[in-house]
């Protein structure tokens, strides 16, 4: 109690969030409750805003109702800008898109994504949530109609309309990752569309899991009919205005759904224009209080390079868990607090179909990429007790 009364005397500020789906609206939320006499103001360039994107799968599967689902509260509210007004005390500007940070002024410049309108916020400190992008590839025919990539809800309701409406009939995934193999589980399970998933690497979850279990989930998944082809390059996508064939090195299939799900990258380009230090693939650097070369400015989330706890170096986590947890911390320490996280071993949990496959810290493989020597040994046992 003494250590967060601690926090009550304090002069109010201004705390301009960008980005409000994971990260923001925890830090956000967390710091309002510190400081309730400050003000946060919380912006994001879609109009859909604090929503599960963990869950998008279950709602293309139809194990979740409605969008209205992943963007609601335990007790059925939904957390759109009225609900943080009304609750939560906090200002939040839907369909309006942070364009350049002044560090020196400390302003963000803003812009209304619908009027074109642009203006300057004031803060005192700001905190960095953007997350990150699905890979779009460059190839022949990645503009038709009926090729997607899962960057948000709109996109999803997009998707399940045309799936609730059986106009698919046959879908191919490109990419073997979480998003990858969790939209052709949902596909193929509930709908029954004839799913193909394309993987590059040789095999499904790629530098996460060792070849032995990844024979494992491609075997399950070929069970529950969906195919896998792995070591396979997607060349072109072909149609007449929509798509309806995709051709790799290999074969050419039938499709009237492609969904890109070939892994996502960090969105910092906001930071790097503004001076702030990135690692190599982009991800903004922050230390162990989520604090970027800029002590005014926090980030976390994916748009976060986070380290590594066992090799020490810079690592990439696109997992709501961690941006939620980092979000806390971000909230705690903007109310003058002293919270940290020291890194992640990237641990991540997916199901598929009655099984699951689930990891935590270096596959033998990445161990000795990282130059470490490690013996690693298989064992088999049940998960839960016999009884």
């Amino acid at each position: 109690i003494t250590h967060k009364e601690s926090f009550m005397t304090y002069e109010p500020q201004h705390i301009v969030v960008i980005g409000a789906v994971a990260l923001g609206p925890k830090a956000a939320c967390r710091f309002k409750r510190l400081q309730p006499k400050s003000t946060v103001t919380m912006i994001d360039q879609a109009e859909r805003i604090s929503y599960g994107g963990c869950g998008i799968p279950y709602y293309l599967s139809g194990d979740v109702n409605t969008a209205d689902d992943l963007q609601s509260t335990n007790y059925h509210r939904l957390r759109d800008a009225g609900f943080f007004h009304d609750f939560k005390d906090i200002s939040v500007r839907t369909q309006t898109r942070a364009v350049a940070i002044d560090r020196a002024a400390k302003t963000v410049r803003v812009q209304n994504v619908v009027t074109g309108e642009e203006e300057n916020l004031a803060y005192d400190q700001l905190v960095l949530g953007m997350g990150s992008s699905p890979r779009r590839l460059p190839i022949p025919g990645a503009d038709l109609d009926g090729v997607h990539v899962i960057d948000g809800l709109e996109v999803a309701e997009s998707i399940s309309g045309k799936v609730k409406k059986g106009e698919v009939e046959k879908a191919v995934v490109i990419g073997a990752g979480f998003t990858g193999l969790e939209v052709a589980e949902a596909l193929a399970d509930m709908w029954d569309i004839e799913t193909t998933v394309i993987e590059v690497a040789d095999q499904p979850l790629p530098g996460l899991i060792s070849d032995n279990i990844a024979a494992q989930v491609t075997k399950h998944l070929a069970d529950n009919g969906i195919t896998v082809l792995a070591g396979e390059m997607v060349q072109s996508l072909e149609g007449s205005g929509s798509v309806e064939r995709v051709v790799t090195n290999k074969r050419t299939l039938e499709a009237d759904l492609v969904i890109m799900a070939a892994g996502v990258v960090p969105n910092a380009e906001l930071a790097q224009e503004a001076g702030l230090d990135v690692d190599e693939r982009g991800g903004i650097l922050i230390d162990a209080h989520m604090r970027t070369s800029d002590p005014n400015i926090y980030a976390g989330g994916d748009c976060a390079s986070v380290p590594n706890l066992i090799t020490g170096k810079p690592g990439f986590y696109p997992m709501g868990s961690l941006a939620n947890r980092q979000g806390r911390i971000i909230g705690t320490n903007l109310a003058g607090g002293n919270d940290s996280m020291d890194g992640a071993v990237g641990t991540w949990i997916i199901k598929l179909f009655d099984k699951a496959a689930s990891g935590a810290g270096l596959t033998p493989a990445m161990a000795a990429r990282n130059g470490l020597d490690a013996e690693h040994v298989i064992i088999e046992m049940f998960d839960r007790a016999h009884f």
